[in-house]
Order: structure tokens, then C-alpha cells, then sequence
């Protein structure tokens, strides 16, 4: 009899039925039950225990398809004393790779024959594994031992930040954050193991390996992969077009994701349409969209496609807090543009960025206290989010002044970290978010403008496909607003004259544009972000 060591993740698989399937490949159909990821789990364990055998501390990368062999890999590791498993996207440029893997300061890397020629030249004395050579021991019956594991605290995974806003940081999760984490988000959002959720996610990020991963291994459900992520099969799959294919209950994605299965919807002829529309909502209760903003017109294409059930359920989160707060899943308490409010175990609160007074704190989940004068009608009180709890990551990796730096510890003792995340709270409680303190507040004329705002006005007009705000250095404003323009497919170029005046109608005048420029594409990463400071040197050069 093989055992397991004693951590949540594992403890809820072993309590899972044994047959009950845990994950498909909808490319192959083939299934993995729970059984089986245990077994292998444990198999796998045995192989990664012998790496790095040098070192009391091991940070093992992994770099896979979204699959069956990927998983078996990460939690693997992170079953190992003092191991810590470091996801790759495969996506990623050699020099972004190479920079994780030295960071990290990893002793091993285990990847696909898919990717063994592009990982080879990194290698550099580091152990190398390829799944497919490597002859495992023999499968047996796995229980978990009684006592819980040191693992929980000192083995867990490092993903490293979009590098957005400055160099990617490693952010160092242990095992008892992501329970936390997924703990929270099964009690909010009710996920259950009859549920079958959807994942076209990258594995190297929050979302896709708490979210759309994580979260239903803990509670029994089913995961079916869908790689690499086409629009076709995806909304084939919500719709059930095949009887034979699993039936999706949930599905979770980013706002680009969104943008291209509506744009495939209205290709289709009107009887097609009518039967997708028709379909979604038999099997799919629950979407959500996070990681980027979500535009009023991708929410209404959403809505058109899916005849209105499920809405799409906003959230907010990041690499260093999982996520923080959510819309409730009763979609007529939720506000459109509004990311509502913390969700179990978070602790959240705006302060002002210039007094560092606290304007409002939330005292444990739905429940608030408002330090300021609460606000009236539709007005909000702005400020940095600052959150804490038990889902809050443990460090920056091996940047202890970052660490330090992004902390704050209030008269009772407890450490808050600071987002950098700027929100407005309304009168009822719930949270909307106006962007990033470092590229989404532009300061201009004395006033601090949400670009994000701005953007949501621009992508409702007709014809814009996609657009980033930015902030412009000007001596007569500080800074002034600019836009960057993607259009719509074989439609006219807008002026700017024609922006000024369609967004007069929408906006106060100081928050126009004063340029604009338009352009076949905004580079986004994976999860549909934008570096806009690398943007607006790209667009502006001159400016700079």
C-alpha cells in the first residue's frame, strides 16, 4: 500500500469515489479518474523526489499542455517536503524562460516531448526530465498518512507576475494558501461535484490553476481540457453539440476569450445562432470573466450568445491574493461593471493613497464598516485596495525589500498587502475597480482619471474592436489623455473629431482623449493584458 502525505488537496481526492472521472482531454476523449490521478500522483512523487538530490530545497519547473500529465507533475511536487513547483508557459520567449529558471533558481525541469527541444538548451546542469521517457514504478492502492505534512507551509508553487507594471516577481504560494484560496471560491460560487467546468486556461497563472483547476479537484468535479483554446470547439462544447461530449456546467475565461466566440456567434447564419442560444443555458449555470476589464459591448455579446443565462459573473484577483472579491451568484444582486464584494476569509479596505487613512474596510465576508462619511447616491469612496487573510500569498521570492515594501501592518497586528489597485465603494458595498495606481490613473489638470472608464466608453461606440488609455507626458496637464484605437474588421477608420464628439455625450470633457491613434493591434499577453507602458513608447515614441 503506497501513502500519500497528509495535505488537503490530497486528503479531498482520496475521499472522492474512485471511478468518479476527474479530468478529460476532449481532443482524445480520453478520461482519468480519481483513482488513477492518485495512483499516479504518488508514482510521479517518486521520480521528482530524486531530482536535485543536492539540494535541501528544491523549486522543480514544469512546462506541459493543459493536461492530465501536467497536473499529475504539479501536485506531484508539491506533495514533496520543501519543494516548490514553478509552471512555464510554453508561449513564453527563451529570454523570459530562461530568466524564470534562474530567478527561481530551479534544479530540475520536467516537460513534454513537445517541448524538449525548446527547453534543452536552458537546461544548464539542471536535471532534465521528459514525461515520456521516464519508466515509472509500478501503480498500487495509495492512502494518506494520518499526520498532517509539513508540506502545507513549506512546499507549494511560484508563479511569476505578467510583468506589467515592472520585472515579473516570483509570488510564493504554499499548499495552505491555495486551500484557503479554493475554499473560498467553492463556498462562494457553490461548486459542487456534479459540476464539469470548461479549461482553455494557461497553467502558469492564478486563474487557470486555482480557478478552473484546483477548485474542482477539491471538491470532486470534472475537468475537461480543451488545448490549445479554439473558438469553435469551445462554443461547440458549451452548446452540446455532440451527445457524446461531456456536458459543461461552468466555464471560466478572460475577456479576450469572450471577444472571440462572440465574433465567431455572429458569422454563423441565424438557425445556427438560435440553436446555440437555445442550447447554452440547458446545461451552462455559471460563467465568469476576470483577469481584465470586461466592456459593456463583450458582456452584451455574451449576453446575445447565451440568450442572457448564464450572465457573465465578474471577479477580482491576482497572482499574489487568488481572488479577492466577487459579483454574489444570484445574477439579480449583481451591478454590471462591478466586481462586488470579498469573498470568504477575504479581508479588503480602501485607503487613500495621499494620508494613508483608512476610508472603509470590510470586518470578514459581507459584513463592512465605513470609517469615512459614506457615500450618497451614486457616489463612491476611492482609494488603494488593500487586502488580508489567510488567501494572501507568503513573499515575493527572494525580494525581501518587495516583500516588506508591499506590506502594511495596522495597529492590531495584522499585515495588509497593498494592491496597488486603486476601487471606488458605493453605498451599498460593493467594489469597482478603476484600474492599476501605476498605468490605469491618469493625473491630469489636478484630476485622477480611471483609464479604464474611459476605455469602457470608447468600446461601446460602433465599429471598435479594442483600445487602451494611457496618460501622455504634458506640461500643461501633467499628464494627457490618449487612446489607441483597434477597429473593427472593414470598418472605416473613426476620426477624432468623431470620438470627441460621441464621447461627449458619455463623458466629462476633461476625461476626452486630446490624441488618438489607430492601429491594427494592441500586443496583449496571454491573459489579454496590456503592458501600456511599453505601449505608449511603442505609439508615442516622441514623447519619451
Amino acid at each position: 500500500m503506497a501513502t500519500l502525505p497528509n495535505l488537503p488537496l490530497l486528503s479531498a481526492l482520496s475521499s472522492h469515489p474512485p471511478a468518479k472521472v476527474a479530468i478529460i482531454h476532449n481532443s482524445s476523449r480520453k478520461a482519468f479518474n480519481y483513482s488513477s490521478l492518485l495512483r499516479d500522483i504518488f508514482r510521479w512523487r517518486s521520480v521528482l523526489s530524486k531530482l536535485g538530490s543536492d539540494a535541501r530545497d528544491k523549486r522543480i519547473a514544469i512546462m506541459g499542455e493543459n493536461s492530465y500529465q501536467f497536473v499529475v507533475c504539479l501536485l506531484a511536487a508539491t506533495s514533496l517536503p520543501r519543494t516548490i513547483a514553478v509552471p512555464l508557459c510554453p508561449s513564453h520567449t527563451t529570454p523570459e524562460i530562461t530568466y524564470q529558471l534562474n530567478d527561481a533558481d530551479c534544479c530540475a525541469i520536467v516537460t513534454t516531448e513537445r517541448f524538449k527541444e525548446k527547453l534543452a538548451p536552458l537546461v544548464n546542469g539542471r536535471d532534465f526530465v521528459i514525461y515520456e521517457d521516464v519508466e515509472l514504478p509500478p501503480s498500487e492502492n495509495v492512502t494518506i498518512a494520518k499526520d498532517p505534512s509539513d508540506a502545507i507551509d513549506t512546499s507549494g508553487i511560484i508563479l511569476y507576475t505578467s510583468g506589467t507594471s515592472g520585472n515579473p516577481k516570483g509570488v510564493v504560494i504554499p499548499n495552505a494558501t491555495l486551500h484557503a484560496q479554493a475554499s473560498s471560491l467553492i463556498k462562494a460560487w457553490e461548486i459542487a461535484p456534479r459540476d464539469t467546468i470548461l479549461h482553455t486556461l494557461p497553467l502558469h497563472h492564478i486563474h487557470g490553476i486555482l480557478n478552473a483547476l484546483l477548485v474542482p479537484l477539491f471538491v470532486g468535479a470534472t475537468i475537461v481540457f480543451q488545448f490549445p483554446f479554439a473558438a469553435g470547439p469551445v462554443l461547440s462544447l458549451l452548446a452540446h453539440e455532440d451527445a457524446s461530449a461531456p456536458e459543461i456546467s461552468i466555464y471560466t475565461a478572460v475577456p479576450t476569450v469572450y471577444a472571440r466566440l462572440s465574433t465567431l456567434y455572429r458569422s454563423m447564419p441565424p438557425d445556427k445562432q438560435a440553436s446555440i442560444t437555445d442550447a447554452i443555458p440547458k446545461s451552462l449555470h455559471l460563467a465568469m470573466c476576470g483577469s481584465a476589464a470586461l466592456p459593456d459591448p463583450l458582456r452584451d455579446g455574451w449576453a446575445q450568445l447565451s440568450g442572457g443565462h448564464p450572465q457573465l459573473l465578474e471577479r477580482y484577483g491576482m497572482t499574489e491574493v487568488g481572488m479577492a472579491l466577487s459579483q454574489p451568484l444570484k445574477e439579480s444582486e449583481r451591478a454590471s461593471g462591478s466586481v462586488g464584494k470579498p469573498l470568504p476569509g477575504v479581508y479588503a479596505r480602501l485607503v487613500d493613497k495621499d494620508t494613508l487613512e483608512v476610508l472603509y474596510q470590510s470586518v470578514g465576508w459581507q459584513s463592512e464598516q465605513w470609517i469615512t462619511k459614506k457615500p450618497e447616491g451614486d457616489g463612491q469612496v476611492l482609494g488603494e485596495i488593500e487586502l488580508s487573510g489567510p488567501t494572501i500569498f507568503k513573499e515575493y521570492w527572494r525580494k525581501p525589500d518587495a516583500t516588506v515594501g508591499s506590506f502594511v501592518t495596522d495597529a492590531s497586528g495584522r499585515n495588509w498587502f497593498r494592491t496597488g489597485d486603486i476601487a471606488g465603494v458605493d453605498s451599498a458595498g460593493r467594489w469597482w475597480i478603476k484600474g492599476r495606481e501605476s498605468m490605469d490613473i491618469i493625473k491630469s489638470g489636478g484630476e485622477k482619471l480611471s483609464a479604464l472608464e474611459i476605455e469602457r466608453e470608447i468600446l461601446s461606440l460602433v465599429g471598435i474592436a479594442e483600445c487602451a488609455v494611457v496618460g501622455l507626458p504634458s506640461p500643461e496637464w501633467g499628464q494627457a489623455v490618449a487612446t489607441v484605437i483597434v477597429m473593427q474588421a472593414n470598418v472605416e477608420p473613426i476620426t477624432y473629431d468623431s470620438l470627441k464628439a460621441e464621447l461627449k455625450k458619455r463623458l466629462t470633457g476633461y476625461k476626452i482623449p486630446k490624441e488618438l491613434k489607430i492601429v491594427e493591434q494592441i500586443p496583449r499577453n496571454q491573459m489579454g493584458k496590456v503592458n501600456k507602458k511599453t505601449l505608449v513608447k511603442q505609439v508615442w515614441p516622441e514623447k519619451f
